[in-house]
């Protein structure tokens, strides 16, 4: 029984007109008129394998970036170092005094 597909790939093939190889079989003493050779069958299924096994890879790699990001967020407390840095730049800018000259300061940082 000769390896046959038609996808457009396939067809394209099979217009270059080219011999055909069939598996080897015990009873195989005439080629087939139609059929795919069998290297470039078996390298369009391992291209179908990887292309496969690279979406099913998609959703763990979504779940390692999300809990990635989570537990930075967690961990790092960037919210807090944010209203800590706020809280002294407005206490530097609004409440020291810079520049004494007798009685007068002159209040400002820039």
């Amino acid at each position: 029984i000769p390896l046959t597909y038609q996808t457009p790939a396939v067809a394209m093939v099979l217009s270059d007109k080219r011999p055909l190889l069939a598996p080897s079989t015990a009873d195989n003493s005439e080629k087939p008129k139609d059929g795919v050779e069998l290297g470039i069958y078996l390298s369009w299924v391992k291209s179908e394998l990887d292309s496969e096994n690279a979406c099913l890879e998609l959703p763990f790699t979504l779940l390692v970036l999300v809990s990635f990001s989570v537990f930075a967020l967690l961990h790092l407390k960037q919210h807090e170092t944010y209203v800590v840095e706020g809280f002294w730049k407005n206490d530097i800018e609004q409440n020291a005094n810079f520049a004494w000259a007798q009685n007068f300061g002159h209040k400002a940082v820039y």
